[in-house]
């Protein structure tokens, strides 16, 4: 078999920003169009929050209590409520102890890491504490969790931490998958009794 012909290519942008990749082909007169689409890769980047985050990050708050179940004895506002308390905190009075981190997707504001530093039961040694990990919705699955995490570290090991400890609702099955993936293990069951 043999076959007689010429071909050319281009590389365009699609209105939704991916990159297309397009060729034509003409083969004994006969003419093939086919195309690959290669989405254009989101960049997230992390940064310590500023002033102007403040209002991004409080109203993250409310992203800690979606997509599960609360506690029985917990409500939904009492969550926020105490979650938008403890960032706010840090806006009135930052500290060396403290960290407050941005992540960015695409150079938008997309997600925070909250740190502090606690003092281990046992040994008495102080150990950095990731106490809040809050992602938009809209950056779910794109990598701004990971990088908040990677950040967090950075940040534990910057003030000679030999551990990072967090923790999370028990019923909230999406962030527990996501802090095991990375390595971290249970050490804890906090057991609570309405009284």
């Amino acid at each position: 078999m043999s076959w007689r012909g010429h071909s050319r290519s281009c590389w365009t942008t699609t209105s939704s920003g991916s990159t297309r990749r397009s060729w034509q082909f003409t083969i004994d007169g006969c003419q093939l169009s086919c195309w690959l689409t290669v989405p254009v890769p989101v960049r997230v980047s992390v940064r310590v929050a500023t002033a102007a985050d403040r209002q991004f990050v409080l109203a993250l708050a409310a992203r800690l209590v979606d997509g599960f179940e609360q506690p029985p004895h917990r409500s939904k506002a009492e969550l926020i409520e105490g979650d938008r308390r403890a960032l706010d905190g840090w806006f009135e009075r930052p500290n060396a102890d403290e960290g407050m981190l941005v992540a960015e997707l695409d150079g938008v504001a997309a997600g925070c890491a909250y740190l502090v530093t606690l003092v281990d039961y046992f040994t008495e040694r102080p150990h950095a504490h990731l106490s809040v990990l809050a992602v938009e919705k809209a950056a779910e699955g794109k990598g701004v969790g990971s990088a908040l995490l990677d950040s967090s570290e950075a940040w534990a090991r910057s003030r000679g931490s030999d551990r990072l400890t967090l923790s999370t609702l028990v019923t909230n099955a999406r962030a527990r998958g996501l802090y095991e993936r990375r390595g971290f293990g249970g050490e804890y069951i906090r057991y609570v009794l309405p009284l």
